[in-house]
């Protein structure tokens, strides 16, 4: 299943995470600096060594960790994916307990789940050990988010979850607001249905994860919905933004979301 479906979903949240960080890019920097292997473990270590999953950092980690991370993984850097299960293995215990990490938004609180359930599973597909207890965590808190994520304009149309809302925009009604965010998906459903497709993925080849059979109903319904949003098309009009017709398109945070099947 290396290439299964939670790859697709993922992709697609890695392109959002780009398009929204690149608007800050400073073209000036040295990029040979950044990148020079003989320096660049070390200091992704060094980053790692903070406690970023308090308020300051949790929501920018998710942007700036994730492509040293597969890095890491693609040239088998042990030292860099060690910090990583350390520092996450810190949150496992300080973290969701800390005022800090509690303070956060649904939306921080999922940038920084993404982050450590894309680990996981890269531990998973590179048959490297990891602390089953953390999946167990974010599973707990994604359910939870799921059952109460409802939309983002609940003044319009509020939905009972969030499959209930992926099935009211991508087959229903949407919003019924009458404008161009009448079906938009957002990062509030993308970030948590890559970390739904994450799961799925791990707990069907990891059976020493602790799982419910309401869990499991509710990570293996992920797939569906990963594979609907990316087969919608999207309509792009004269002011950059996606069409509302709900028969052809999605608004995605004004990105185009490609059909990237394995």
């Amino acid at each position: 299943m290396k290439y299964s479906m939670y790859k697709t979903i993922s992709i697609c949240v890695v392109i959002l995470l780009l398009a929204s960080s690149t608007g800050c890019a400073n073209e000036s920097v040295d990029k040979k600096m950044i990148w020079d292997e003989s320096q660049v473990e070390c200091r992704i270590t060094d980053v790692l060594q903070d406690d970023l999953f308090l308020e300051r950092d949790a929501y920018d980690s998710c942007h700036y960790l994730m492509i040293p991370i597969r890095w890491g993984f693609h040239e088998d850097k042990r030292e860099v994916i060690l910090a990583c299960e350390d520092l996450f293995e810190r949150f496992l215990d300080y973290g969701e307990a800390g005022k800090s990490f509690q303070s956060l938004n649904g939306l921080s609180k999922n940038h920084w789940y993404y982050l450590i359930s894309e680990f996981l599973c890269l531990c998973e597909e590179n048959g490297i050990s990891y602390d089953e207890r953390i999946a167990e965590h974010i599973i707990s808190h994604i359910i939870e988010y799921y059952e109460i994520h409802g939309g983002n304009w609940a003044a319009y149309t509020s939905y009972d979850n969030m499959y209930d809302l992926f099935d009211g925009l991508l087959f229903g009604k949407g919003y019924e607001s009458g404008n161009s965010l009448n079906n938009a998906i957002t990062d509030n459903e993308l970030f948590p249905l890559a970390i739904l497709c994450d799961m799925n993925y791990l707990t069907a080849n990891n059976s020493e994860i602790k799982v419910s059979d309401y869990q499991k109903g509710i990570l293996s319904r992920s797939q569906f919905y990963a594979d609907a949003i990316c087969k919608n098309e999207v309509i792009w009009n004269d002011w950059g933004g996606g069409s509302s017709n709900r028969e052809r398109g999605m608004m995605l945070m004004n990105i185009c979301m490609l059909d990237t099947k394995a």
